[in-house]
């Protein structure tokens, strides 16, 4: 007993170790360079006024009213004790990122067995090109505390033999995993794939076992209904929109294979082919824990795939666990038939040569995807420095009077209203503030509009008030005049521009407005966006304190 555990204790440090060292150059960069982004305002505004008592019987509400209060708790936390200095925040971040290296390496070496492979996984996994905003952004929080939830779960569900026990603990790492991300709700499925590809076991302790799935999928049949009324969106061009298509899964699929294999984001199909060579390597070999693997990963990416309009590489974070499984393990295949060839010349040095074998397929992973990281890695960097620098802009200027609706002129892009109202809120400790944007584009709309007077675009109303979770609605009305070319176009919080609608005139209710939120809406004449003809704006504000319903 004593052995096995100095044994996972070398292993899971051997494993972290390994990991900081090849990140130290990133994680320098990181605590010098890394700052809030749009989200992290967002979040920290939600949270800044609420006392402990509350933000806990969020964590515990079974309404679900709150988003995401297991991740929102840190926002919270980091936001009370060190307002807005980034450092601690991303201090924090990445120690959490690290106990997950920690329990990807517990993970695999209980489903493995052996602590080269175990360590070979949890380095491959963090250092993944696919991860590098996870390490960059705080906003991450959330798939870092969801997936450190859900591998606790994972490990619990292995190692308790009473089922009493095994059900309780289980639920309760299940339940705060779906507090701080959707995503967790994947873990029942994961756990009856374990049982069926790795353990074998379905056939004992039937009673115990059919209570305890009943218990999760009532949970999960609860979580899902609540969420899919609060989140789903119907538009096709919204974040949320579901697309239970062939084409949106063969599309998701090519582009996150690409972003797992950074070296082949310009070959997707070739990424995509190796993930389906590796299964197929996981059925000729008739290796239970590389099925596992490839199965974990499936199940587990469900729930974003097919989102078509809502792709993230971080989305990897959880999911990529099982690709590396199956990799580390076809290393171990490949070591052993290396040592099996070499024979008696071998016969103390099986060990090594599967370090050697390791070293070489982590050299493998990471060698070609090295030119692309790093770009990946500056350009993060730079668009970090364009929130810092703009923020540090704003805290030049004179805090503004009480209800002041503030004009910023031509902020950077990544910038829209809503976004710098949150800024001016968090950074005042206020929420009277209103920022309107001008920027010169809208400039010549407005001069277009007046230069062609039988043209009209309204949106009633153009201001709504939503809680985090609520969906606000309001109606599009537009007139062209004459011209029967006309586009309307949408940018929803400072993205690129998507059309909406081919129409001379109309009527249109949208249906998927979010707060914090901010809808530009164009109407263009001609069969490109080349001459604006009106603009206007929907914005959506959080609920403040007063008006939104709080816990008891």
């Amino acid at each position: 007993m004593l052995a096995s555990r100095l044994r996972t204790s070398l292993t899971l440090g051997i494993g972290v170790l390994l990991a900081a060292l090849y990140l130290a150059p990133d994680l320098t960069q990181i605590l010098k360079s890394a700052y809030f982004n749009l989200d992290d305002f967002d979040n920290l505004y939600w949270t800044q006024d609420l006392s402990l008592r509350q933000m806990l019987a969020y964590v515990i509400d079974p309404h679900l009213e709150f988003f995401r209060p297991a991740g929102m708790f840190w926002y919270w936390l980091m936001g009370l004790l060190y307002q807005l200095n980034p450092v601690p925040f991303h201090v924090l971040e990445l120690s959490l990122n690290f106990v997950n290296v920690a329990l990807v390496c517990l993970v695999t070496l209980v489903i493995t067995g052996r602590s080269i492979s175990a360590i070979l996984i949890s380095v491959l996994w963090i250092t993944s090109a696919a991860l590098l905003d996870v390490l960059w952004w705080f906003g991450s929080i959330f798939e870092i505390v969801f997936t450190a939830f859900y591998l606790a779960a994972l490990l619990a569900f292995i190692s308790i033999k009473s089922w009493p026990r095994k059900t309780l603990v289980v639920l309760g790492f299940y339940l705060l995993a779906l507090k701080a991300k959707e995503m967790a709700i994947t873990l029942p499925a994961v756990l009856l794939l374990y049982e069926t590809l790795v353990e074998r076991r379905l056939v004992i302790n039937s009673r115990p076992r059919v209570i305890f799935y009943s218990i999760l999928a009532a949970v999960s049949a609860y979580f899902a209904t609540v969420k899919a009324s609060s989140m789903a969106d119907h538009d096709p061009s919204a974040p949320y929109f579901f697309s239970l298509s062939l084409q949106t899964l063969a599309s998701d699929s090519l582009w996150y294979a690409g972003q797992l294999f950074t070296a082949l984001s310009d070959q997707q199909s070739v990424a995509l082919l190796l993930l389906g060579g590796l299964a197929l390597a996981s059925l000729m070999l008739r290796d239970r824990a590389m099925l596992f693997g490839m199965a974990f990963a499936g199940v587990a990416m469900a729930p974003v795939i097919f989102l078509p309009n809502h792709l993230f590489a971080f989305f990897w974070y959880l999911p990529s666990i099982g690709i590396w499984i199956s990799i580390g393990q076809l290393t171990h295949h490949v070591s052993e038939t290396v040592v099996g060839r070499m024979g008696e010349r071998l016969r103390f040095g099986g060990p090594l040569v599967s370090a050697c074998v390791a070293g070489a397929v982590f050299a493998l992973a990471q060698v070609p995807a090295r030119e692309n990281r790093a770009n990946l890695a500056q350009w993060t960097q730079d668009y970090a420095g364009v929130f810092r620098n703009y923020v540090a802009q704003i805290r030049t200027l004179p805090e503004p009077p009480r209800g002041a609706t503030i004009e910023a002129q031509d902020p950077p892009r990544p910038f829209n209203a809503a976004g710098i109202t949150m800024v001016y809120r968090v950074l005042y400790g206020r929420q009277d503030i209103r920022v309107r944007v001008a920027r010169a584009s809208d400039s010549s709309a407005a001069v277009s509009g007046q230069n062609t007077p039988n043209v009209v675009l309204a949106a009633t109303p153009e201001h709504l008030t939503l809680r985090p979770d609520e969906t606000g609605t309001a109606t599009l009305t537009w007139d062209a005049g004459n011209l029967d070319d006309a586009e309307l176009w949408l940018s929803a919080n400072g993205s690129p521009e998507q059309l909406l609608t081919e129409a001379s005139k109309g009527n249109r209710v949208v249906n998927w407005i979010r707060a914090p939120g901010s809808y530009t809406f164009r109407l263009y004449g001609g069969e490109s966006p080349s001459g604006v003809l009106a603009t206007v704006e929907i914005t959506a504000d959080v609920a403040s304190r007063t008006d939104a319903n709080q816990l008891p």
